[in-house]
């Protein structure tokens, strides 16, 4: 075997075992530490769990995230009061919305204001007078409520009519205490919805382990009483990534309780967006954002809480070997390369035919970039994910932007 052969081998099977870990590989792994395990998680959860009172109300509020969205706050508004009205009376629920501007400087308030005026349901308004980051609206909102149950949703998502009424078996049920709906882009093409496919089957499997990890932060719902443990843990640090870092430490501190991820019967997902497409500048301080709150989450959970509950950190790896998945497709691309290159070194060609061939895969690679958002997208989370090893040395320098 020649040498291009051999690093062609080795960048190919590099890139294919990060690849499995990162989709399938950490999802099963945690789902058979669970099964041999043998826990009786029904049993402890039973005698670990919040015991609520059969006859009173079960309450719950919408906390809404808010930073300069003027475009599209209405919208979700809008789509929350719809789910809520397709609560029946007798369901023993009571809910409530509140926003959370966080140093809003376009007329989102006014917006809010004027949907609060003729909402069918209760609304109202926090205003984030002290340091700005959504982790500090999100502790603000969460801290000021007394409900039962939370929502977290991010401005721009949409809910399906139906995402309460199919939460509401486990917003009763004690082993649960945190209730992911499943979340699909609505301006994906086919290979994006792909993407989403498999995600809600890995978080599928991940229920039977306890739950997922890591949820997508457009919405996710919380028992409070197990919330406020988790962010007294989580202290003052301000965390980028609270669709990662909440969850996880639900998880370690929580062994016998649940997260219950759920999948639309009907419908690709129970939450999707607005539709409003970002520009590749935003784009890219956003997957950078991401990045470096996937270091900072790694570093001060991942690591420290290794061994707390091995089933949780097994399912947890799976998202550590996705942060690395800029250097997965890296190895792909250097080991196509090199075994193109030992391809076309044993078929008689000449040079400039060689050029040709390698020359026109690069423009259709180009043509790619230009004509597809998905593809422009990947990029710019490649782009974003390069920078991991630099972000873990510089990460007590990184001044942290939580919005973009």
């Amino acid at each position: 075997m020649s040498s291009t052969a051999y690093l062609a081998s080795v960048f190919l099977l590099t890139a294919l075992i990060g690849l499995i870990w990162s989709t399938v590989g950490g999802s099963l792994a945690g789902f058979l530490c669970t099964r041999l395990a043998r826990r009786n998680s029904a049993a402890a959860a039973d005698a670990a769990g919040p015991k609520s009172n059969p006859g009173a109300k079960t309450t719950v509020e919408l906390l809404v995230a808010a930073h300069n969205e003027e475009k599209v706050i209405a919208l979700t508004l809008r789509s929350l009061q719809t789910a809520i009205e397709r609560i029946s009376p007798d369901a023993n629920f009571e809910f409530k919305i509140t926003v959370g501007l966080d140093h809003c400087s376009d007329k989102t308030a006014t917006v809010v204001e004027s949907f609060a005026k003729t909402a069918t349901v209760s609304a109202g308004i926090l205003e984030n007078a002290g340091a700005a980051g959504k982790w500090y609206i999100l502790n603000k909102l969460i801290k000021q409520s007394s409900a039962d149950w939370v929502a977290l949703v991010d401005s721009g998502s949409i809910w399906e009519a139906d995402l309460l009424a199919a939460a509401l078996a486990g917003m009763q049920d004690g082993t649960v205490m945190g209730i992911a709906p499943s979340y699909s882009t609505s301006h994906g093409g086919a290979a994006e919805g792909l993407n989403w496919k498999l995600e809600q089957f890995l978080k599928q499997l991940e229920n039977s382990s306890g739950g997922p990890v890591s949820v997508h932060g457009a919405t996710v719902l919380y028992r409070r009483s197990t919330l406020l443990p988790a962010l007294a843990q989580l202290g003052g640090t301000l965390w980028l990534n609270d669709d990662v870092v909440i969850p996880l430490t639900l998880r370690m501190q929580n062994p016998a309780l649940n997260i219950a991820y759920m999948i639309h019967p009907t419908k690709p997902a129970f939450v999707s967006d607005c539709g409003i497409t970002a520009e590749i500048g935003v784009e890219y301080r956003r997957r950078r954002r991401m990045a470096a709150g996937n270091v900072q989450w790694i570093r001060g959970i991942f690591f420290p809480g290794f061994f707390t509950n091995f089933a949780v950190t097994l399912i947890a790896s799976r998202r550590v070997a996705r942060v690395l998945w800029a250097y997965w497709a890296l190895a792909i691309i250097l080991g196509s390369s090199l075994a193109l290159m030992e391809l076309l070194a044993r078929i008689d060609l000449s040079l400039l035919q060689r050029t040709g061939i390698e020359l026109s895969l690069g423009l259709c690679f180009v043509g790619l970039f230009i004509g597809s958002n998905l593809a422009r997208r990947l990029s710019m989370a490649f782009l974003s994910g390069l920078q991991v090893p630099r972000l873990w040395k510089s990460m007590s320098k990184e001044s942290g932007v939580s919005w973009v």
